[in-house]
């Protein structure tokens, strides 16, 4: 680590800084012990940014199909009673007969989640949606969109918030979400 900086990588691991100790305690979780303290102090999840950066690495094919599924390596796991702002960008191709449309999904449960997406194309076309599954940036007629999602959600049981994916109306050509999409995923309560 450069000055300035800690960077710990796994459960257990032990840093000493000066007088305090800091150390890593599994699930992105950090302890605190300052020397002669003898119990350790606790970061909230608020003290220690929580951001989860990811990307799709393999183009990612859909055809003859308009339920929405998951977007391989756009997932992240979340945890009960949290808030987590995300933001997923999307460079998606298809078929003018297909179009796209996506979502966002996964095993978690919201008790409140708003988010909109936006595609952007030959025109903008812009929905939102209030509940986990369901469809914005739906179009067809075009070949090339640029699809942005951002929203928050509050997490009511956890597990994954995935960013998923479909064509808007049934063909067999492929609609696909290019290698270089992200999905980044912030906790911020």
């Amino acid at each position: 680590a450069s000055s300035g900086s800690l960077t710990l990588s796994a459960t257990g691991a032990t840093v000493f800084s000066g007088n305090a100790r800091l150390k890593c305690t599994g699930a992105g979780a950090l302890s605190v012990r300052n020397s002669g303290d003898t119990a350790d102090g606790s970061l909230t999840a608020l003290d220690v940014v929580q951001t989860n950066n990811k990307r799709v690495t393999t183009q990612f094919d859909v055809s003859s199909s308009t339920t929405l599924a998951n977007i391989t390596g756009l997932s992240a796991t979340v945890v009960a009673g949290a808030t987590y702002a995300f933001e997923a960008v999307l460079y998606t191709t298809s078929d003018v007969a297909a179009g796209i449309k996506a979502g966002i999904g996964g095993t978690a449960t919201a008790t409140s989640i708003i988010y909109d997406g936006v595609a952007i194309r030959s025109a903008v076309t812009k929905s939102r949606a209030t509940a986990l599954g369901t469809a914005v940036a739906a179009v067809t007629a075009e070949t090339v969109a640029l699809v942005t999602i951002k929203g928050t959600i509050t997490v009511n049981a956890g597990g994954t918030l995935t960013v998923q994916f479909a064509q808007n109306a049934s063909n067999v050509a492929n609609s696909s979400v290019l290698v270089g999409s992200t999905f980044i995923l912030n906790r911020i309560s």
